[in-house]
């Protein structure tokens, strides 16, 4: 190998071959580039070769200017060209390669650059600086004097010298884009530049120009991949794509046609689009191709259609409509088509199963509603006979399922609806509301006669026996019938009535048919009707709680108070627990009262122990059977102390010896939960259950209530004879403190007090009151004590 002496020897032709070699490696790359663009779609062997040869070519030209040149501000010059090499491989975009290149331009030069710009050239071959950098980063071109040194200058090959609007020493090189957009490097420096810049330069400005080419052919490479995917989606597509123009004719239709509609592409091309469409949906196309005409551009319009395939046969298709007429590429109404009939079909079947009973085939519920409401609304507008409703309820219905499996009852079912199809006119309407509840409406009846006539018939039709698994099985039935009464009956008031028939025909030994009378079942209709108001008057929170002191039977000291539920209705006035409570609990009512008094217990009782710290009273609140067994007892009452903010050994909760039995060991569970809460328990009514004294020992309660009917024993009997004291004893055995309850007179104070117990309460120490006035109570006691 010559020395770096003898290589600064070789003086000319050593650079001319320097030259050659520069060439050969712009001319290599972009043959590799060419090859890929004309080539198949991927990369392939040509791309790989022409980058290597590219790289090898570039190791090869650094390699001999490192020998021909020995100085070391040259050694950095080829440094800063490898590494804009390396870095323009990872260049995403022409503004990256534009910030590489200008930042090695200005490592090439140093400290004599003044500043450096990437010059654009236009179509018309005019320059202008698009990006400017100086050593100490971004400039504004304004007042820099850029425009000078280019104006006039015709687009560059080899590097050209010339000089600033003020003066300075200007460099301008081409960027050699076979592909990409033209565009140059300007350099201004302090004082005159050696002449190698220019080589180094020219040799930044052609990678430059490779890094741009090979963006701009990766860039025309993805369009032509996703024009072609697109094409392929098209060509692919379920759904059939269709252009037609201004006038409504087809210009364009997509491969699937064929598998939507049947149609050859010759078969539609300048045919009407109406051609396709259902004679029953012509008008309704025309309006919706009419509003994408005139709409706004590209506005989109959705539209559910009857199309005729070529076959003849009819789909239902959603048909979205594009305006894409002002599109230079399309300038046309763009119609996706999808066939939509399985999904139509689907939504049939949805609904007929929603109104449908799946078992019978019958109307359900639901849709037997909705047919006597259009019945009595028909009857609003027009003097026509009276609808009724016939409840039918099939008697003894629970000895077929608990003898014969329920699979035999599946079966009776299905023959008594289609027994009752048989015996009804054709615009009767039959219904399975569920169970072995039946009901049918009839419509149009002249007369009562013709409506018992049907009763009639139905019974007749379910007398006959019905054989299942060789048996014989009677579906015997009562019916119950009414009628409308007033103008404003509504479809549940008319069906409930039947309902209320039907109860008096079971009454009256089943088998039978009743017609409903204002005067029917008084109580039932009574118990429906606060059972409704019940409910709406515990949603808006209109039972009322008050509260009867719990007190020391020795010295009438008040030790605490039980909340109690009462319910007085604007019309019917105060109405007694004793008939709401069982309401509220055979409904599930009893939740959410039950919640309602809890809360409103602990919030009083926190206000008077805030206004009387000195005490400490507990407050007794009952829960009933659903109420434990809910799933939320627990947070119902977690969320009640914690949002009172009461201390939870003042809580006492009291369930009766019946809560105790029913599901003991969940009832035990659940205890013992609340009991971790810090509540107490208590058991009330305690003597009227049949709860076992093993059950007692492992229930975890604290007080034993004593029935007020043993209380009132105390009036007659010696207190030693009565069960008061048996009670009494066995609570001081258990270790648990007792509360006498419905105390009234003095003379059974006075028994208890012989007794020993400890606790009552009753009307004989103060009525269950409304919280104002045991504010008055509490407020003159306290005076008393401060008096004394």
């Amino acid at each position: 190998m010559a020395s770096r002496s003898e290589a600064s020897t070789a003086g000319v032709p050593a650079r001319g071959w320097l030259a050659a070699t520069s060439v050969l490696s712009i001319g290599l790359g972009f043959a590799a580039i060419v090859a890929l663009v004309g080539g198949s779609d991927e990369p392939g062997p040509w791309l790989l070769a022409g980058a290597a040869i590219g790289a090898c070519t570039t190791i090869l030209l650094v390699r001999s200017r490192l020998e021909l040149e020995p100085e070391p501000r040259d050694f950095a010059r080829e440094d800063v060209v490898l590494e804009l090499t390396r870095a323009l491989g990872s260049a995403v975009d022409a503004s990256a390669v534009r910030r590489l290149v200008l930042d090695a331009v200005t490592d090439v030069v140093g400290d004599e650059l003044r500043y450096t710009a990437w010059v654009a050239i236009n179509a018309r071959g005019v320059m202008y600086p698009l990006e400017m950098v100086g050593p100490t980063g971004r400039l504004d071109r304004a007042n820099l004097g850029i425009e000078g040194a280019l104006q006039g200058l015709a687009p560059v090959g080899a590097p050209r010298r010339t000089v600033d609007s003020a003066g300075h020493p200007t460099i301008v090189v081409g960027v050699p884009c076979r592909t990409g957009e033209p565009a140059a490097v300007a350099v201004v420096t302090l004082g005159p530049a050696d002449v190698e810049l220019d080589a180094t330069l020219d040799m930044l400005g052609s990678q430059a120009a490779l890094a741009l080419d090979a963006l701009a052919q990766a860039e025309a490479l993805h369009e032509k991949r996703s024009e072609a995917r697109f094409q392929q989606l098209v060509r692919h597509s379920s759904d059939a794509v269709i252009i037609a123009g201004r006038d409504g004719r087809i210009r364009y239709q997509s491969p699937s046609v064929v598998r939507v509609l049947g149609y050859l592409t010759v078969d539609l091309d300048g045919t009407s689009f109406d051609r396709l469409v259902h004679p029953d949906d012509v008008e309704h196309v025309s309006g919706f191709m009419d509003q994408l005409v005139h709409g706004a551009p590209e506005s989109v319009r959705t539209l559910d259609v009857q199309l005729i395939r070529a076959d003849e046969s009819v789909i239902h298709a959603e048909v979205v409509g594009s305006n894409l007429l002002e599109t230079p590429d399309v300038r046309g109404i763009v119609l996706t088509i999808r066939d939509v009939s399985g999904r139509r079909a689907l939504e049939d079947q949805l609904r007929h199963q929603a109104f449908h009973d799946a078992l019978t085939g019958l109307s359900n519920r639901a849709l037997f509603i909705d047919r006597v409401e259009h019945a009595l609304a028909r009857i609003r507008r027009s003097d026509v006979p009276t609808p009724a409703v016939a409840f039918i309820d099939l008697d003894d219905f629970k000895l077929v399922n608990d003898s014969l499996g329920h699979g035999a009852g599946d079966e009776l079912l299905c023959v008594v609806a289609d027994r009752l199809r048989t015996c009804l006119r054709s615009g009767d309407t039959p219904a399975r509301l569920g169970g072995d509840e039946f009901a049918v409406l009839l419509e149009d009846a002249p007369d009562m006669a013709s409506v018992l006539e049907v009763g009639e018939r139905i019974l007749d039709a379910l007398h006959e026996p019905v054989m299942i698994d060789g048996r014989s099985v009677y579906a015997r039935a009562s019916v119950g019938i009414a009628t409308r009464r007033h103008a404003n009956m509504t479809p549940d008031e008319l069906l409930r009535n039947a309902d209320l028939a039907m109860y008096a025909a079971k009454a009256n030994g089943k088998g039978c048919i009743e017609m409903f009378e204002p005067s029917m079942h008084l109580k039932a209709v009574d118990r429906l009707s606060i059972r409704g108001e019940l409910e709406r008057s515990v949603d808006r929170g209109e039972i009322a709680v008050v509260y009867q002191p719990i007190v020391q039977l020795g010295s009438r000291k008040l030790v605490g108070f039980e909340a109690l539920a009462r319910w007085r209705h604007p019309e019917r006035g105060a109405i007694s627990p004793v008939e709401f409570i069982p309401i509220a609990e055979d409904t599930g009512i009893i939740v959410p009262l039950g919640k309602h008094v809890l809360n409103q217990a602990c919030g009083q009782l926190a206000t008077w122990q805030a206004a009387y710290p000195q005490e400490r009273w507990r407050m007794s609140v009952n829960l009933s059977t659903r109420q434990v067994l809910h799933p939320k007892l627990l947070e119902t009452v977690d969320e009640a102390l914690t949002s009172s903010g009461l201390d939870p050994s003042t809580l006492m909760l009291e369930l009766t010896e019946s809560v105790l039995l029913t599901d003991s060991e969940q009832v035990l569970r659940r205890l013992h939960r609340l009991k971790d809460l810090g509540v107490q328990i208590a058991i009330d009514d305690f003597g009227t259950g049949y709860s076992s004294l093993s059950y007692l020992q492992r229930v975890p309660f604290d007080v034993l209530k004593i029935d007020r009917a043993f209380i009132a024993a105390l009036r007659q009997d010696r207190p030693s004879a009565t069960l008061v004291r048996t009670i009494l004893d066995l609570g001081r055995t258990l270790g648990r403190s007792a509360i006498a309850e419905g105390v009234e007179e003095q003379i059974e104070l006075d028994g208890l007090l012989e007794l020993g117990c400890e606790l009552g309460q009753g009307n004989l120490f103060g009525m269950p009151a409304e919280s104002a006035v045991i504010d008055e109570m509490l407020a003159e006691r306290a005076a008393a004590t401060a008096s004394a």
